[in-house]
């Protein structure tokens, strides 16, 4: 019905109709395909009317409406050599000013997702900043500017074109400049400075521009230290040290008195809270604000915040700071989200999941919800309601094909990520096989895209893998099995091969008669010319005691200094104890250990229960019959989901005194064979 609509419009043009198709394609972004939008013949129309200088008010702002539809419109837009058309500098200064405007948007639209074509067009910034047509062409100039520094291949370019270089330092400079422009031209000469283009004797050269930027924050006027903050809302910076630096010059907490401030502007206030947004994007930024001890201030300013607050953009810093929430749940460590938890965070995300309201970022709130209840069995918020993995799912095909979804763009690792981490309770699993949600990820994977998707991915295999059989349980179509085999041969990535041998281990697992682990192992190690890492590290071969009566002490990693400790008591005491010391054992190693001892004694806790590593030792020793001996290694921990049943029956010991007599249960004690 969409494509009927707008083919309407279409068929009224060129002489009328150019506002009207383009406000839809906007409008209804949506619900119209790139194969829709393609198929009008709408951008047919307007190139043609561009090349021969006809209707270029309508047929302009149609060619910038349509590029801000999805990056496949703008790939046939560019293939048509729009780019090209652009190269004559003379014709398109002779347009009147809002056609020229049209261009200059079209341009920046490109500088993020495109910036090595947007760069072929730098003569008409440069042309633009120049003529001095406005502020508002000038926004857009040093706009794009800013976006194309983030691309490392183009920052040399940039620091070569002295001329441009000067314009940018007259922006910086001048205390007359208006505040967008001076803030797009500080995020210019940020993305340099801390880019990886560029050696340490051409980053010197910025070192005086640069000092004079941070200067701004040490002084008093708001919108010189607002023109700083727009170095901390640009993406892809995480890994470039600004963060730091930011945080050394306390540009957060600027940016938390700043949203405090009922006296400030809503454009202050909106810069301010997509800062933050920005600046909580990654481990180091959600750290920080943590460790500044400002999180409980960062929810209530968004509980006292309105959605009725508006930018020029129609954003309301509230929107801005759901993406800070989100973040804070997506990077903080996992010892840390119980405190946003008690914060209420998880009652406020979910009620925004719940909303399906575009502007209220559900599809972020379900991904922040996912890290903060996924691995909680039973959550009364997930229970047959299979709204957040519905969402996900259709995020993930949305950001496929190249589209934002409601309101926001994101990259892949994201949304299954999020999956990911719902697939870690056992409660969840049948919804998230129900609802296709491992057909949906595989279905579109590409290998490499991102190492984070592959991790994510192989993640949320290996978590199904221990309820379900990969080939069987999944639709045929599209081969679950064929993709965790593709990560464990050719990921680079050392997390995800570890994963997705595990999962092969429990399918091998799953298609044999019980048999000795070992021989499972070595099915698996033999198959890749890949080491079988079962965790992050490279393989380092374990060496297994050949003696008698071995108790092995299977722990998370993450605790080893309380199973360290605990090996130390048993060992005082006569018990002849293995554990792994290393981060560096295989499948064949793990195997050998479990068939090698005569009682597993299983160290249980919250990190327990999450390990994949520990859950494939526990399920092994089940099925070679090895007697198993549980143990807390945390006062009153109630175990839940897969370690509740497997505690179900069994008695789980609170003391070593007691842990030591239940070993000897299993094992004889006779003096000669005690190995000190």
């Amino acid at each position: 019905m969409s494509l009927v609509i707008l083919k309407e419009f279409v068929d009224q043009l060129p002489n009328n109709g150019w506002f009207e198709a383009s406000d839809y394609v906007w409008k209804h972004h949506d619900k119209l395909s790139p194969e829709d939008v393609i198929a009008s013949g709408f951008i047919e129309i307007a190139m043609d009317c561009f090349q021969k200088n006809e209707n270029m008010i309508g047929c302009t702002r149609a060619l910038w409406y349509l590029m801000r539809h999805s990056n496949v419109v703008v790939d046939h837009i560019l293939k048509m050599r729009y780019i090209d058309l652009l190269m004559d500098v003379e014709r398109i200064f002779e347009f009147e000013p809002r056609t020229i405007l049209s261009i200059l948007y079209s341009l920046q639209d490109l500088s993020f997702y495109f910036p090595t074509e947007c760069f072929k067009a730098l003569p008409i910034i440069k042309h633009a900043l120049l003529q001095n047509l406005g502020e508002a062409h000038t926004i857009t100039c040093h706009a794009s500017l800013m976006n194309m520094a983030l691309h490392e291949g183009l920052q040399k370019p940039f620091m070569d074109d002295k001329e441009l270089m000067t314009m940018v330092e007259e922006t910086v400079y001048d205390p007359q400049s208006a505040i967008k422009p001076r803030k797009h031209a500080c995020g210019f000469v940020t993305n340099l400075y801390f880019g990886n283009g560029l050696s340490q004797k051409e980053k010197g050269q910025l070192d005086e521009l640069y000092a004079f930027i941070l200067g701004f924050l040490r002084g008093d006027d708001l919108e010189l230290k607002l023109a700083v903050l727009k170095s901390c809302n640009t993406y892809k910076l995480e890994e470039m040290g600004v963060r730091k630096v930011l945080n050394k010059n306390n540009v957060p907490l600027i940016m938390i008195e700043i949203l405090q401030d009922k006296k400030a502007s809503i454009e202050f206030r909106a810069v301010a809270s997509g800062g933050l947004w920005n600046f909580s994007g990654c481990d180091y930024g959600a750290k920080a604000l943590f460790d500044l001890g400002k999180v409980p201030d960062i929810v209530d300013i968004f509980n006292t915040a309105s959605w009725k607050e508006l930018d020029d953009n129609d954003e309301s810093p509230k929107y801005k700071l759901v993406g800070v929430l989100c973040n804070l749940c997506l990077y903080l460590p996992q010892e840390h989200l119980n405190e946003l938890r008690e914060l209420g965070l998880h009652d406020i995300l979910h009620e925004l999941m719940q909303s399906k309201d575009p502007s209220k970022q559900p599809v972020n709130a379900a991904i922040g919800l996912s890290c903060l209840v996924g691995h909680v069995e039973n959550n009364p918020m997930l229970l047959a309601d299979s709204t957040i993995f519905e969402m996900m799912c259709e995020c993930l095909e949305k950001t496929r094909e190249g589209t934002g979804f409601h309101g926001c763009s994101f990259e892949q690792w994201e949304p299954i990520g999020g999956l990911s981490h719902l697939s870690v309770s056992d409660s969840n699993k049948a919804l998230l096989h129900d609802t296709k949600c491992v057909e949906c990820v595989c279905k579109g994977f590409k290998l490499g895209a991102d190492e984070r998707s592959d991790e994510c991915v192989a993640k949320l295999i290996s978590n199904m893998s221990f309820k379900y059989d990969l080939e069987k349980d999944f639709d045929a179509s599209v081969n679950v099995l064929a993709v965790i085999n593709t990560i464990k041969e050719k990921s680079k990535s050392l997390e995800a091969r570890r994963l997705a041998n595990i999962a092969l281990f429990q399918q091998q697992m799953k298609q044999r008669s019980p048999q000795p682990l070992k021989a499972i192992a070595t099915i698996i190690s033999t198959s890749s010319s890949s080491a079988p890492m079962l965790t992050t590290t490279a393989s380092a071969t374990t060496k297994v005691p050949k003696c008698v009566e071995q108790v092995m002490l299977s722990g998370p990693h993450g605790r080893i200094d309380n199973v360290k400790s605990l090996r130390s008591f048993l060992e005082d005491e006569g018990v002849n104890v293995w554990m792994n010391e290393t981060i560096g054992m295989t499948l064949d190693d793990m195997a050998c250990v479990v068939e090698s001892s005569h009682v597993v004694v299983m160290c249980l806790c919250d990190a327990y229960k999450n390990s994949h590593i520990c859950r494939a030792e526990c399920e092994y020793a089940l099925q070679t019959q090895k007697p198993i001996v549980l143990f807390s290694l945390e006062e009153g921990y109630e175990p839940d989901g897969w370690l509740h049943r497997l505690a179900d029956g069994r008695k789980i010991e609170t003391t070593r005194d007691g842990l030591v007599k239940e070993i000897w249960n299993h094992a004889t004690k006779p003096a000669s064979k005690i190995e000190k």
